[in-house]
């Protein structure tokens, strides 16, 4: 997997000085196009905006990932900090330059900041915005859908991480957004782009490259700068969350209707998709959580290549592994194997008393919460009902309304349960397969059903 990730804690030069970035302004200049200043990489020409780009290190997919930690010291209607992915090189034309797709977060003279994703891709003309939105409104007003993304309401001179994460599918691409959250889950802003694109069209940057820009802040000198930079191929088998269709399962957009029509039930509401949503997703993590290991519908089996330390037999898993059940031999012996820790992405870090070889590993998925109406539901479609109760004696009780909330609660407690006895009877119809030991030490399953 390809990556890169740089700290521009440099002398004063040009980002191109130090060989690992390409850069290119809107007049068409190259040399000092992009520049570093107290270790901040920023345009030094306030009337021009420019690119740059990481030459060292190419995306090796199409699945991509960039992130950048910035800042401004001026607002206005052209400052702005751009991140983006797929996006060709160029030596001149700027204003023409297939730049991929991209996150822009700019400080707009009113004092509203804004998130956007714009899009020039080879099948395109010109650059063009695909879904925006103002997280802070004109005075500096945090947005309601918004409180509390950005660090100190976006105000200048505070950094904010910018991360852009775009996916391939069979219709184009997936870009998702993040502001201030290194996970997977909870995007600031979302789009599905479309288009007839397989790269760039270009043998030596046939997935383009990641980069930054800098808008025509018209202010000052390095108005909007970055301090940090990352860049790397994303992969699904390693992400912190894993996102799984079937046709039986439920959409957000279903669970949010059925949560409207049944807490208007009870009493006539008017209640934002942001809130539905926010208690959906709290209500399907409460009831995986709950579940723990008996949570059948999320297991997993994977057989993976470990190689264990000869002197500590400690081996990193993946960081979709939410917890492990069982592992064995190529042969189907269990293994002897006890939980260490997890590592920054929240992979599993396992003693595993073997030696090197292909193991099958059975897991409870890591399941990423859905954010667009067309993301599913982890939770079986037979039994949402726990879901959608979940989520309306949360919203009760935060409205408040207590007697609804308790009287929610109660059947939620029901619905619970009858999700509970069907796991029950999924995990006991398991136990001969599983072969499970009197005590848990380790050794081939951890024993979901003692939960119960």
């Amino acid at each position: 997997m390809a990556s890169f990730s740089t700290k521009f804690n440099v002398a004063d030069q040009g980002i191109e000085d130090g060989a690992a970035w390409t850069a290119l302004d809107s007049t068409g200049v190259t040399d000092d196009a992009v520049t570093i200043v107290k270790n901040r990489a920023g345009c030094p020409q306030n009337a021009r905006s420019a690119v740059a780009w990481y030459d060292t290190t190419k995306p090796a997919t199409a699945d991509q990932e960039c992130g950048a930690m910035i800042s401004a010291s001026v607002q206005g209607s052209s400052a702005y900090v751009d991140v983006g992915v797929l996006g060709k090189a160029v030596s001149s034309s700027l204003s023409t330059a297939k730049l991929g797709l991209w996150a822009r977060f700019s400080w707009l003279a009113n004092g509203a900041r804004r998130i956007a994703i714009h899009r020039f891709m080879p099948d395109d003309s010109a650059s063009s915005t695909v879904a925006q939105a103002n997280l802070v409104l004109a005075g500096g007003v945090e947005s309601d859908a918004f409180v509390g993304v950005l660090d100190q309401a976006g105000a200048l001179n505070v950094p904010q991480l910018l991360r852009v994460v775009a996916v391939a599918n069979n219709t184009g691409y997936r870009v998702r957004v993040f502001l201030n959250n290194s996970g997977d889950e909870r995007p600031v802003l979302e789009a599905q782009v479309d288009g007839d694109f397989t790269g760039t069209s270009d043998a030596t940057q046939p997935y383009g490259k990641w980069w930054i820009g800098f808008g025509p802040n018209g202010s000052a000198s390095h108005g909007t700068t970055v301090a940090y930079v990352y860049g790397l191929d994303y992969s699904s088998a390693t992400d912190h969350a894993r996102q799984e269709l079937r046709p039986d399962q439920v959409s957000l957009g279903v669970l949010r209707a059925m949560v409207k029509t049944r807490y208007g039930r009870g009493m006539p509401t008017s209640l934002s998709d942001e809130v539905i949503d926010d208690a959906l997703r709290n209500a399907m993590d409460g009831v995986i959580s709950e579940l723990g290991l008996s949570a059948s519908f999320l297991w997993r089996e994977e057989d993976l290549s470990l190689s264990p330390n000869t002197t500590t037999g400690r081996v990193t898993l993946q960081a979709n592994m939410r917890e492990i059940i069982a592992i064995e031999d190529s042969s189907g012996c269990p293994a002897r194997w006890s939980l260490l820790a997890y590592d920054t992405n929240g992979a599993p870090i396992i003693l595993l008393n073997s030696t090197a070889g292909t193991y099958k590993v059975r897991y409870l998925l890591r399941h990423s919460l859905p954010t667009t109406p067309g993301d599913t539901c982890p939770v079986p479609r037979e039994h949402v009902e726990a879901v959608v109760l979940g989520a309306c004696y949360r919203i009760a009780f935060g409205e408040p309304r207590m007697d609804l909330g308790q009287a929610l609660h109660a059947e939620y407690r029901m619905a619970f349960d009858r999700l509970v006895m069907a796991m029950a009877r999924q995990v006991n119809a398991t136990r001969p397969v599983l072969s499970v030991p009197l005590f848990n030490q380790g050794y081939g399953v951890q024993a979901p059903w003692s939960r119960l």
